[in-house]
């Protein structure tokens, strides 16, 4: 469980260090532009006027023009038509990584909550054997099978196969587990319960005395 825990924790790092790495690639500090933009779009203004202009569609150009063996320097106004496709690509990626970034976080949330409280393991382990008409209702059975047999990482199996089967194949799998602990249940508990008894008897009851009648 660590490790899948590790890999989410993986993949939030990759989203937002990519976010990073493609503001100092654009040689630009200004990490929000994708939230400015959203800014200005609700406001109903353009958005391509935006204060941080990362790509400009208009700027000065200078260039030198050689006459009569002087150069000569120019400045004037030119067009970049190219910076209208990269400013729609870089806003596309910028809103994926962050996209792709909350929603790293977000399941990373809820696989760390599910984790941590166990009654919601045992009501998911619950609906499953409802579904597979076994008799689940038994509260101290119920929480033995999942804290005990299954325990934390067999609990947390159980989820990623839910999460990546269908319910039908989960109840199948829960109830065959289920089965197979009740097949065991009463053995072990005679085992458990046997030797107990006998140590308790041995400790607390005295050995009886021979008497001689004459």
């Amino acid at each position: 469980m660590m490790l899948f825990l590790f890999s989410k924790v993986c993949f939030i790092v990759n989203a937002i260090g990519q976010l990073f790495v493609l503001n100092r690639i654009l040689s630009t500090k200004y990490n929000l532009y994708g939230f400015e933009v959203l800014k200005y779009m609700v406001a109903d203004h353009d958005w391509t006027e935006a204060r941080h202009v990362v790509f400009p569609r208009v700027t000065f150009c200078d260039f030198l023009v050689r006459r009569l063996g002087n150069n000569h320097r120019y400045t004037i106004q030119c067009v970049l038509p190219i910076n209208l496709y990269n400013e729609k690509i870089f806003m596309f990626l910028w809103f994926w990584l962050v996209m792709v970034a909350a929603i790293s976080i977000a399941s990373f949330v809820t696989w760390v909550a599910r984790a941590l409280f166990g009654n919601d393991r045992v009501v998911f382990v619950a609906n499953r054997l409802q579904q597979g008409r076994r008799n689940g209702r038994d509260d101290r059975a119920l929480n033995a099978f999942v804290y005990n047999y299954l325990r934390q990482d067999g609990s947390f199996l159980l989820r990623l196969i839910a999460h990546n089967t269908d319910s039908i194949t989960t109840t199948d799998v829960i109830c065959s587990l289920w089965d197979k602990w009740q097949k065991k249940a009463p053995r072990r508990n005679n085992d458990l319960d046997d030797p107990a008894e006998s140590i308790e008897l041995n400790e607390t009851t005295p050995k009886s005395k021979e008497h001689k009648y004459d």
